[in-house]
């Protein structure tokens, strides 16, 4: 049978943002507890000589912290900086350019038909392959273009994020009719 060990912190523990801090001691040592979030066992149980080696690592696991939830408030805010800065790229009529793939380059070409906020409506549009692109890349590879306008599939929602529009394996970026883009078909 499969037992988990569980140990939730204790009433009375100190509470610091996502940290618990549970301080016991006896006439052997100093000792403490700590866990992260909703952890069901602690993330740490040591025994410290001296109340002043307790208390000064507590601090450093409070700083930690502290420094932690500052990188992730900036991280959060550059991210919706730059899904913003994204979404006034993306207008509709916008062309895009997906490309996946594994020991092969799939070129999968879209175009915007409707914009609310941050989520888009796409439809897959044609792409055309560029005039003696084939012969310069092997046979089995050659550079295209989006068609504009030429639909091929049935309209889909998706959402903007801070590099195109995500998809399935990546994120579909702006494109224009111009760009030429390379799609290989070998294995």
């Amino acid at each position: 049978m499969f037992r988990t060990f569980e140990e939730l912190p204790p009433d009375g523990c100190e509470v610091y943002g996502k940290l618990k801090f549970y301080q016991t001691s006896d006439e052997h040592g100093v000792y403490v507890r700590a866990w992260r979030g909703r952890a069901k066992r602690p993330y740490a149980h040591y025994r410290f000589r001296t109340l002043f080696e307790r208390e000064r690592w507590i601090a450093k696991q409070k700083e930690s912290h502290d420094v932690e939830q500052v990188f992730k408030a900036e991280i959060k805010a550059k991210r919706v900086q730059d899904v913003a800065a994204m979404a006034k790229t993306i207008q509709v009529r916008t062309l895009l350019h997906y490309s996946w793939g594994y020991e092969q380059t799939q070129c999968d070409f879209f175009e915007v038909v409707a914009k609310s906020g941050q989520r888009v409506t796409l439809r897959a549009i044609a792409a055309k392959s560029v005039p003696d692109s084939k012969s310069a890349y092997g046979g089995m590879a050659d550079l295209r273009q989006p068609c504009p306008g030429q639909y091929i599939g049935e309209p889909f929602r998706k959402t903007i994020s801070p590099f195109g529009v995500s998809m399935a394996h990546g994120s579909a970026r702006p494109t224009d009719a111009d760009e030429k883009h390379y799609c290989s078909w070998y294995g």
